[in-house]
């Protein structure tokens, strides 16, 4: 779904820390309807702290539970650790993770059949994207790709490191301290590889 990304509350967060508590609940709607699941989360943020979030998910009750609700859930997850709008493709990508297998395989194949066509951006391009792309689905395989990728290579907690040094200090910085690559030029290149 497309997330503007919020706050979780309880349970252990990364590396163990303690992510900070709702400022009060967030409501989850559900409408119930044939075909596949997708959702929606939207947030407010103010000075670093997630003021309001809402969930929506649609659906076959199954899917919505195997991939969407997972998916929407990750969103708010990471709205708490980031306390602001995380990279639209680290948001989407990373949330496709938490979805079912039936789910991760397709994004599989929309992502090679994207690099089979040339229809892929080069990651330096992918990481600036603020907003959605006309190939909706190219972005999310693409972003679930490299998400995935990354956290292989070197696990969850790197991962959100490597975003949120992205973000603050630059994608060929942080791709250098986190992954050893000079560069995203040369992420691109073994991630394609």
């Amino acid at each position: 779904g497309r997330a503007g990304v919020g706050r979780a509350s309880g349970g252990r967060g990364v590396r163990g820390r303690e992510l900070t508590p709702w400022w009060s609940p967030g409501p989850i709607r559900v409408k119930l309807a044939q075909g596949e699941a997708g959702g929606l989360t939207s947030f407010g943020f103010d000075r670093g702290s997630v003021t309001d979030q809402d969930i929506t998910v649609e659906g076959r009750l199954d899917r919505i539970l195997a991939s969407a609700l997972p998916h929407e859930i990750t969103h708010t997850v990471f709205a708490a650790y980031f306390g602001a709008p995380m990279p639209r493709w680290a948001d989407e990508g990373a949330s496709l993770l938490s979805e079912d297998l039936r789910e991760r395989r397709r994004h599989d194949k929309i992502s090679l059949d994207l690099l089979a066509r040339r229809g892929d951006m080069t990651l330096g391009r992918l990481f600036r994207i603020e907003e959605y792309p006309s190939d909706l689905m190219g972005f999310y395989g693409q972003g679930y790709s490299i998400s995935r990728f990354l956290v292989e290579m070197g696990g969850r907690p790197r991962f959100l490191q490597f975003v949120k040094d992205g973000i603050r200090l630059g994608w060929d910085p942080s791709t250098k301290a986190h992954y050893g690559l000079a560069d995203v030029r040369e992420l691109d290149r073994a991630w394609r590889s």
